[in-house]
């Protein structure tokens, strides 16, 4: 899944969002959707950021049932969130 389906999926942004991005991003291929939808107003900034993590982290869960067992993918996972705390 793409970042912008999982904004209009989860309801942060409008299908009609979406395709006017997408219509801009066709004649950039060098920018990100991401910035389009901030830069057209229909996310800010720190909710698009939000919802990138969020976004991320339910690829991560969902494709390490395809490598670990739950228990395995359990441990990496708060593994993980130890180290980050620790950096923080």
């Amino acid at each position: 899944m793409k970042i912008g389906d999982y904004l209009v999926e989860n309801r942060h942004i409008t299908l009609e969002a979406l395709n006017k991005a997408l219509e801009i991003q066709s004649r950039n291929k060098n920018q990100r959707i991401g910035e389009i939808l901030v830069e057209i107003g229909s996310i800010s900034d720190a909710g698009l950021h939000k919802h990138i993590k969020n976004f991320l982290k339910d690829v991560i869960d969902a494709n390490l049932g395809d490598w670990l067992s739950q228990d395995e993918a359990d441990k990496f996972m708060a593994e993980i969130r130890s180290l980050k705390k620790n950096k923080e």
